[in-house]
Formats: C-alpha cells, sequence, structure tokens
C-alpha cells in the first residue's frame, strides 16, 4: 500500500515541478514579446506631432 502511495507522491511532485517550469518559461516569453513591442514602438520614427514637442 506504502508503494502505490509513494509513486502517486512522486509522480504528483513531478508533474508540480514541470508545471512550475512551463508557466515561468511562458511568463518569460511573455515577458521577451512585451519588450520585442515597446522597443519596436520607440524605434520608430518620430511623427510629425512629436517633432512639434508640447505647446504650453
Amino acid at each position: 500500500m506504502w508503494c502505490n502511495g509513494g509513486i502517486v507522491l512522486s509522480v504528483r511532485a513531478a508533474k508540480s515541478i514541470t508545471g512550475a517550469r512551463l508557466a515561468t518559461e511562458a511568463y518569460l516569453e511573455g515577458d521577451l514579446e512585451m519588450a520585442k513591442n515597446k522597443q519596436e514602438q520607440y524605434a520608430k520614427a518620430p511623427t510629425p506631432e512629436e517633432l512639434k514637442g508640447s505647446e504650453k
């Protein structure tokens, strides 16, 4: 009986670790995608409105 419980526990632990790793990878990929988007957004040529500056 203990052997089956030990197997269940080890499989459950392995699944939890795998899930945590996959979640971390997805989080990091999301951060990289967000950084890429911001970099592309701010690397564009300035608009005429941006070149005028703020009018006070």
